[in-house]
C-alpha cells in the first residue's frame, strides 16, 4: 500500500546541498537502536534510521545483481529487517520515512555507473531533504571494520563507536535472544569480537582525526553524548537490561534481568578472564584517553576483517591450547567451538 505524505514536496524546507552523515557502530548490545529510537521520538534535526543500514551486505553486491538501480533502492528500503529476539516483529527502512517509495525514487540523482553502496547513500541523501533535515544518523552491524570503505565513497561520513562495559557487554549477548536461556556460542567469541571492535575503533581514530568518535551506554542512558543539534534525548530513568546491579555486593557479579530479578550470568572464572582482557582498554576508551591504547603489531600488518579475526581466535584460545596435553584434540575443539 503506498503511504501517504504527509506534507507537499512544493512545502518542504530547502536544504543545503551539503548533508551531515553519521553512522553508528561499535559492540553489539551497546544501547544503538536505543539511542536511534529516542532520537527518532525526541525529533532530532537528523533523519534517523532505526533499524540496520545494512551497508556492508551492499557494499559486496554488484548493479548486475539487479534489474536496475531503481530495482536496488526498491529491494533495500522495503527489506525486512528482524526487531525482536523471536523475529516475529519486522521493520524496513520504509517505515521510518513520511514519503512513498514513488517520491522518494523520484528525489535520487541516478547513475548507471552507481554500485548499490553508493546508491544507499544517495538514497538517505534523498530522504534527508525530503524531511527537511540537516543530515541522517544511522544504525550498522560493525561499520567500524568498513569505515575504510565506506569513507572512500562517502568522504564527509563520521562514525560514532558505542562501547558497553565488557562484563555487560557479554552478558546481555549471551542471553538477549532467549534469556534465562543462554548462547551456545562461547563467551570467548564475544569478548574477542569487543576487542576486535575496540582495536578498530582506536586505528580509525588515529587514521581520521575528526570523524571518528565514541561514546558508551551510560553516556547515552545519562544523555551525555553530543552529536551537535542531533541529540535531544531525555535521561533513562531505568538502567537497560543486562546491566550490572552495583547495589549488589560480594565476589560474584549480578546483572539486572528482563524478568526484574538480578542473577550471577557469569561464572566466576569468565568474570575474571573478561577484567583482565577488556577492562582496562575500556576505561581508556571511556576517558577518551585512546593513545595510550597499543594496538597489537598484527592489527596493522592484517590487510582484512577475515585475518583479524581469525588472529583474535587464536590469541584468545592460546591459552587453552598451552594447557592442554592433547594438541591436536585442542585444535580440534578450538575449531569447532570458533566456527559453530
Amino acid at each position: 500500500m503506498k503511504r501517504k505524505t504527509t506534507r507537499p514536496v512544493s512545502e518542504l524546507t530547502v536544504m543545503p546541498r551539503q548533508l551531515n552523515r553519521w553512522i553508528v557502530g561499535g559492540a553489539a548490545r551497546a544501547g544503538k537502536s536505543y539511542l536511534a529510537l529516542e532520537l527518532s521520538k525526541a525529533g532530532s534535526d537528523f533523519f534517523i534510521l532505526t533499524v540496520d543500514a545494512l551497508l556492508h551486505v551492499y557494499l559486496k553486491k554488484s548493479i548486475n545483481d539487479y534489474k536496475s538501480p531503481k530495482h536496488c533502492v526498491r529491494e533495500w528500503l522495503s527489506r525486512p529487517r528482524y526487531m525482536d529476539p523471536a523475529k516475529s516483529v519486522t521493520r524496513s527502512p520504509l517505515d521510518d520515512c513520511d514519503f512513498g517509495e514513488d517520491e522518494i525514487l523520484s528525489s535520487v540523482q541516478w547513475s548507471d555507473k552507481a554500485k548499490p553502496f553508493e546508491l544507499i547513500l544517495a538514497v538517505l541523501d534523498a530522504i534527508a531533504r525530503l524531511h527537511g533535515k540537516k543530515g541522517w544518523l544511522i544504525l550498522d552491524i560493525h561499520p567500524e571494520f568498513h569505515f575504510d570503505k565506506y569513507i572512500k565513497a562517502c568522504s564527509d561520513l563520521q562514525l560514532l563507536a558505542v562501547f558497553r562495559e565488557p562484563l555487560e557487554a557479554v552478558a546481555a549477548s549471551l542471553y538477549w535472544r532467549g534469556f534465562p536461556h543462554r548462547e551456545k556460542r562461547s563467551y570467548q567469541y564475544f569478548v574477542l569480537l569487543w576487542l576486535l571492535s575496540v582495536y578498530a575503533f582506536v586505528e580509525l581514530s588515529r587514521k581520521y582525526p575528526g570523524k571518528v568518535m565514541c561514546c558508551t551506554t551510560s553516556d547515552i542512558c545519562s544523555a551525555k553524548i553530543g552529536l551537535g543539534d542531533a541529540v535531544k534525548i531525555a535521561a533513562r530513568s531505568e538502567p537497560l537490561y543486562f546491566s550490572l546491579d552495583w547495589k549488589q555486593s560480594g565476589t560474584e557479579k549480578l546483572f539486572l534481568t528482563p524478568d526484574g530479578q538480578s542473577m550471577a550470568l557469569l561464572k566466576v572464572s569468565e568474570v575474571s578472564d573478561i577484567e583482565a582482557r577488556c577492562q582496562k582498554i575500556y576505561h581508556l576508551v571511556f576517558c577518551k584517553n585512546i593513545n595510550r591504547i597499543s594496538l597489537p603489531l598484527w592489527f596493522y600488518f592484517s590487510n582484512n576483517n577475515v585475518s583479524r579475526r581469525v588472529i583474535l581466535y587464536i590469541l584468545g584460545y592460546r591459552g587453552f591450547i598451552r594447557r592442554s596435553k592433547n594438541f591436536i584434540a585442542s585444535c580440534a575443539v578450538f575449531v569447532l567451538r570458533a566456527f559453530k
